[in-house]
């Protein structure tokens, strides 16, 4: 919007919201940061994932500031999708690409104007729903330049640039919506994607990453061109790419000039071996092709994720087997990554799904429950099964980073911009008084670490903390670790997921079927136990929190011996340079012990455990730099 207000010469004041606060903050502190900027509107694009999170963002700013309109826009505003279209906190949207009309629409909301006579578009007036169903005409590319250009908007903080080379695609696969929001397939200008590429290789850009965001990148029309810029920019300054490629389309030398331009890795999209699924879903079955053009991908070293769904119109349990054991066989894959069908607004699946006896979920992520070919526990063991073949862990959570000796990122409650991690002792009471500062400074993921003399002293405590939490910020996704000479209650682990996790949120609801335990993923939680060392101990206690809380065993500051018999995964406490001769044989030692699993060694000093991820090939650049806040003795 900004780049466009610019280029058309209106006076059209917008700011998007900066990463460092849309990408590190939770609920509250989002909510904070909108208010401050007082906006006449507010325009959101919607996707599946963020949808409820936004409008519920959307209806908490309306509150306070009840003159400001909200427009929507993105995947998620279709003709069909009543939720959205129904929420009380939307004012207006956009149905399809935005940049043709969202002018027109701020134009016609500031000054009090009726929205009837732009095509694709809907809005409240007169307390009334209005849809202008009509085709727009087609966004001309060349009207505006890419905004990373004019600094409008830069790469992610871990250095991601996404670039759009083509809008549009050929192909009409009935589980998307794309092709029905894009009438045609057309070409960013050539010169325009060029510009964009050589300034992303510029010394001075912080890209690390490119992601040709294309939905099937080899079938664009200038796409062989854009590898030869890539590759003849890659001497100076190498930088990682990425892209979603129909497989069966590459040619022989595809794979080579994909490697040679710096691409690392690939999306395909097999989806199912069974042509009756296949042609329900409007897609080839051309497998045998697939397979060849992975092997040549492979062959280059480019990591190959290939996506597969489960549930599709016309697959039945035995075919969804077929679809395993074809990858297993062909080895068509670096990494499979399986999709429970989601029946999405917009989509000739959603619109057919009656026709096709589809039941689904009416809210993100609107999951199949139940096929004609499909019961919905045997989707469940379909996805289970799949699991298995694959050695995957579908409802897999990263540990909490465990540093609580961190004297840069330690930091006052007062003086932090926001807080990742808050170690406090709930029987203080000092919480009391800090608690309403830390919903709204709260990071998304955040980490509660409770620690103290007595846990079961201090359950009512901790459980109005969590309240007050998931009421403030409930979609977040919150870490709660447990520090304390008696372990916590498994029954009270049990009651406190049932009181204060948010099922309905994105972040449950997307592995919902197959979580075990206590059915959601937020919040994880976690039990620091002093390593007893002996298995027939180890395995009471993890038997008390299966599925509950994951257990870290504290190996304290341990010599060669305690390191010869620990498990994983494991909270080392020393805090001694790694250079030292302690540190040197320290990490020496672990490394031998773990070299199959270094993720499951944990450190509490934040330079040992920095180190460590350098050094055993785990280290990823940070979204944003920890700020942890202590509050025990």
């Amino acid at each position: 919007m900004a780049a466009l207000g610019r280029q058309a010469g209106q006076s059209i004041r917008a700011s998007v919201l900066e990463e460092s606060v849309a990408s590190v903050y939770a609920d509250s502190g989002l909510v904070e940061a909108v208010v401050q900027r007082r906006p006449s509107l507010l325009a959101l694009t919607l996707y599946v994932w963020n949808v409820q999170r936004s409008l519920l963002l959307a209806a908490r700013v309306k509150a306070r500031l009840p003159d400001t309109k909200v427009v929507v826009g993105g995947p998620e505003a279709t003709r069909d999708n009543e939720w959205l279209l129904r929420h009380p906190a939307v004012d207006a949207g956009v149905f399809g690409e935005g940049e043709s009309r969202i002018q027109g629409v701020v134009g016609a909301l500031a000054q009090g104007r009726s929205l009837a006579d732009i095509p694709g578009t809907f809005c409240v007036q007169d307390k009334a729903r209005r849809l202008n169903l009509e085709e727009p005409l087609p966004w001309d590319l060349a009207a505006c330049g890419y905004p990373y250009l004019d600094r409008v908007i830069g790469p992610s903080r871990s250095g991601t640039l996404f670039l759009e080379t083509v809008r549009g695609c050929p192909f009409q696969c009935r589980y998307c919506y794309y092709h029905k929001a894009y009438k045609s397939v057309r070409p960013h200008p050539r010169r325009a994607v060029e510009d964009v590429i050589r300034w992303a290789y510029q010394p001075d850009s912080q890209v690390a990453e490119l992601y040709l965001m294309d939905p099937s990148f080899n079938l664009s029309p200038h796409y062989r061109d854009v590898l030869r810029l890539m590759a003849q920019l890659r001497p100076a300054r190498d930088i990682r790419g990425h892209t979603e490629l129909r497989a069966e389309f590459l040619d022989d030398e595809d794979p080579a000039r994909l490697s040679e331009a710096g691409v690392a890795s690939v999306e395909i999209g097999l989806q199912s071996v069974n042509p009756k699924a296949l042609a329900l879903a409007g897609r080839s079955s051309r497998i045998a092709r697939i397979a060849r053009a992975v092997e040549r991908l492979k062959k280059e070293s480019i990591e190959v994720t290939t996506g597969i769904i489960l549930g599709l119109p016309g697959d039945r349990p035995e075919d969804f087997q077929k679809t395993l054991d074809w990858l297993k066989t062909t080895d068509a894959y670096t990494v499979v990554h399986p999709f429970l069908l989601s029946v999405l607004p917009g989509t000739d699946f959603r619109q057919r799904a009656g026709e096709l006896g589809l039941t689904y979920d009416p809210r993100p992520p609107y999951y199949v429950q139940a096929t004609p070919c499909f019961a919905e526990d045997e989707l469940r063991d379909a996805m289970l099964v799949c699991e298995t073949t694959f050695d995957m862990e579908l409802d897999h959570i990263d540990l909490p980073c465990l540093v609580d000796h961190a004297p840069d990122l330690t930091v006052s409650l007062d003086a932090a911009d926001y807080l990742s991690k808050w170690i406090v002792d709930p029987a203080k009471k000092k919480w009391r008084q800090k608690l309403a500062a830390a919903l709204t400074k709260a990071a998304d993921p955040f980490i509660f670490w409770f620690r103290g003399a007595d846990c079961r002293g201090s359950e009512d405590d901790i459980t109005r903390i969590l309240d007050a939490f998931f009421d403030a910020n409930p979609h977040a996704f919150v870490h709660v670790v447990f520090e304390y000479p008696t372990r916590p209650r498994p029954r009270f682990l049990q009651r406190l997921a049932a009181r204060t996790a948010q099922p309905a949120t994105y972040v449950n609801k997307s592995m919902q079927s197959w979580i075990k335990g206590t059915g959601v993923l937020s919040p994880a939680f976690t039990i620091l136990v002093h390593d007893p060392l002996e298995q027939g101990s180890r395995r009471r206690i993890l038997g008390a929190y299966e599925d509950l809380a994951t257990i870290v065993w504290d190996i304290g500051a341990p010599d060669e011996e305690i390191i010869s018999q620990a498990a994983g995964p494991c909270l080392v406490s020393a805090a001694v340079k790694p250079g030292s001769p302690y540190g040197y044989h320290l990490l020496r030692t672990l490394r031998q012990r773990f070299r199959s699993s270094p993720e499951d060694v944990l450190f509490r000093d934040n330079v040992l455990q920095q180190f460590w991820l350098r050094s055993t090939n785990q280290w990823q650049p940070q979204g944003f730099p920890e700020r942890i806040v202590m509050d025990v003795d």
